[in-house]
Formats: C-alpha cells, sequence, structure tokens
C-alpha cells in the first residue's frame, strides 16, 4: 500500500484521481486516526495548510506517528504546487521519526506550465511572485527563489525540472531514506514507477480529451456550486450555466466587511427553493490574512449548510481546498470513494456518510476541465 499526506483536501483528491487513473483501489480519509488498509492507496486529506505554523506541526507528528506503528514504507507527501503552506514544518516529523533522512521536494507541475528552472519558480513564464498567487489571503508569493522556502534547511532538497521527463530522472534516484513530497506530476512519475504494470497509460488525463460528449458529468442535473478560492473564473460563459440559468450569488459587500450573513442566507434560501441550483461566490478582492481567511470560510460553510437543509441537490461543487473542508466537516464526511477523474485535479468522489449525494473539488487555481460543458 501506499500512503499520501496532504495538507489540503482538494491535493488530496488530484492525487486520489490520479490513483484512479492507475486502476488502483483508492480511499480518501479527513479522519487521521483511521487507517483503512483494503486499498492499493490511501490518501489522508488533512487541513494543516489553515492551522498555524505550531498546530500544523502537532498535527502531523500524531499522523507521522500512526504510519511509523503501522509499518508502512511508500509515503509521499503531497505539498502545494506553488509552495503553500507550513513546508518545512510537516516535512521535518518525518526524519524526527526516523522513516527518512531526508526529502526531495518537487512541487512544480510542468504539465500546468509549473516549472522550476535554475532555482527559480515560474507559472507560464511568469515568475511566481508575480502572478495571482502574490495575492494568497494565508501564503503569499513573496518570492520566487524556491531555497528561500526551506529555511536553510539542509536535509531538504527542491529540484529543477521543467518537464516530465526531468521529473522522471529524480524519481529514479530515489532512494528509501528519501521523502518524495511534491506535486501531482511527481506522484504520476512516482506510481509509474511503483506500478509497472499499470492498466491505464499515467499521462491519459494529461491530454486532450476527445471522446466526452457534451452534457456527460452535469447535464441538467441541479447543483450547489460554492466557489471559496480567491482564484478568478469567469464561469458565466459555461454551457452548463447558460443551459440552467444558475443565478451567481455573490457574497454581498456588507458580509464580505464583516456583518452577519443572516439576511443574505436567507435571501439564498428563498432563491434555492425555487431554482434549485445555487452558485455562491465571494467575488471581492482579496485580503490578506488568516483571521480574514477563516471568517469567509466560515460564512461560506454557514451557507451551504443552510441550503442543505432545505434541498440536496444531485451534485455538490465545491472550489477550493480550505472551504471544502469545512464544509464536509460540518457534513460529517470523513470517508471517501473516488468515483471519477473529470480532468486533472477536478474530482468527483463519494462520501460513505452521505452517499446519495456527489461531490465534486477541485483547487482554486486549476480550470474547470469539462465540468461545466
Amino acid at each position: 500500500m501506499i500512503c499520501v499526506i496532504a495538507d489540503d483536501i482538494t491535493g488530496a483528491a488530484e492525487i486520489a484521481g490520479i490513483g484512479l487513473r492507475f486502476g488502483l483501489k483508492v480511499r480518501l480519509v479527513m479522519n487521521t486516526r483511521l487507517l483503512p488498509k483494503d486499498c492499493d492507496l490511501l490518501v489522508y486529506a488533512t487541513d494543516t495548510r489553515s492551522l498555524s505554523e505550531e498546530e500544523a506541526i502537532t498535527q502531523s507528528t500524531k499522523l507521522v506517528q500512526i504510519l511509523k506503528r503501522s509499518g508502512i514504507k511508500n509515503i509521499f507527501k503531497k505539498v502545494d504546487s506553488a509552495l503553500r503552506g507550513h513546508l518545512t514544518a510537516e516535512l521535518q516529523p518525518f526524519l524526527e521519526a526516523g522513516l527518512f533522512k531526508q526529502a526531495l521536494l518537487i512541487p512544480q507541475n510542468p504539465s500546468k506550465g509549473r516549472v522550476i528552472k535554475e532555482g527559480m519558480y515560474y507559472i507560464n513564464d511568469t515568475p511566481l511572485h508575480e502572478t495571482s498567487f502574490k495575492d494568497d489571503p494565508e501564503f503569499p508569493a513573496e518570492s520566487s527563489e524556491v531555497h528561500s522556502f526551506l529555511k536553510g534547511n539542509k536535509h531538504f532538497t527542491i529540484a529543477n525540472a521543467i518537464g516530465i521527463q526531468e521529473i522522471e530522472e529524480h524519481t529514479a534516484s530515489l532512494t528509501p531514506d528519501t521523502l518524495p513530497a511534491g506535486g501531482a506530476d511527481f506522484f504520476v512519475c512516482y506510481l509509474k514507477s511503483a506500478y509497472k504494470d499499470f492498466r491505464v497509460h499515467p499521462l491519459i488525463s494529461l491530454l486532450p480529451r476527445i471522446n466526452r460528449q457534451p452534457q456527460q458529468i452535469l447535464g441538467n442535473k441541479d447543483a450547489l456550486i460554492v466557489c471559496g478560492s480567491t482564484m478568478k473564473h469567469n464561469l458565466s460563459t459555461y454551457p452548463y450555466m447558460i443551459r440552467k440559468n444558475i443565478p451567481f450569488c455573490n457574497m454581498p459587500q456588507e458580509v464580505f466587511e464583516g456583518g452577519s450573513p443572516d439576511k443574505w442566507i436567507s435571501e439564498l434560501k428563498e432563491l434555492y427553493a425555487t431554482s434549485r441550483s445555487l452558485l455562491l461566490m465571494i467575488n471581492h478582492p482579496p485580503r490578506k490574512g488568516k483571521e480574514f481567511a477563516l471568517r469567509l470560510k466560515g460564512v461560506l460553510t454557514e451557507s451551504v449548510i443552510a441550503l442543505l437543509k432545505e434541498h440536496f441537490p444531485d451534485e455538490l461543487i465545491i472550489e477550493g481546498g480550505a472551504t471544502a473542508y469545512a464544509i464536509l466537516t460540518a457534513m460529517q464526511c470523513c470517508q471517501f470513494t473516488v468515483k471519477e477523474e473529470i480532468s486533472p485535479g477536478v474530482i468527483r468522489l463519494i462520501s460513505s456518510d452521505i452517499p446519495k449525494l456527489p461531490i465534486i473539488m477541485k483547487p482554486g487555481s486549476y480550470e474547470w476541465g469539462d465540468t461545466f460543458i
């Protein structure tokens, strides 16, 4: 069995989708005390990116001790492809527990235009600190020089790579005492190395989809769509939005500024009763600071739970890892099976706690793929 630990749930879902692509039996869990063994790939979805560094270390240390007692040897640490989160703080417990002596980080995803060249991180040829990640409310990118993220720790290395072949070469050089840590492209190469007889071409979902028919994902199903990310995506022109005439519900300015959401939630419930589908968005310029981000996440979660009490849609669709984790925690969902990888990073799951409600998730910085065709 291979075990992956991710610091947010959409990253965990992305990894789980890759496992499905390889034909593996996958389990995704949010409760770190669970240790299901009836699977080929076990993915832990933590929310440590939303915690303080001290809290993240405490949770990571507890999980590492569970893994150490279990005897699991094949471990991969999923980190954010843009190096957000408590990077070194969450890697250190693996070394302190004696599971590994060093860590190799390959966070970049060349398949999405994210590369590291001569120690500098670029997204589609733009330095990281000049992209929209500079406005991340909790972990703004202040530098593109990747070694600055390691805080001088000599046991961690971030590898240069501008293509899949280079990542494959780095993967081939892994030793048992090196913890592999990184993004989706690195994990694809890691699985290629671990499973030589995979049943599906490991890069198939990085290629254009040519066989999917329009409307196959959602058709005319009702959907509650929640955009908790500060990333901007124009959804108004997508065929599904037009076909279903989905109401776009932006968070009111007064709620965004700290006012009570009660009136807004009442209005949402009235609209939802007639439309049976909604798109909830923050849709305000991002502000930095953990407390501000936590409050917005809380408002969206409260709104979604209130709407779900009125009507279960055919699909619950969530953008943004912290928002997804908060909503699913409030729904008391903690264990999932993966049903479909719609496109890289866009994953449909079923919770064993609420099996009648399919859930589609994706990271905020990824595109929706075929979801809304």
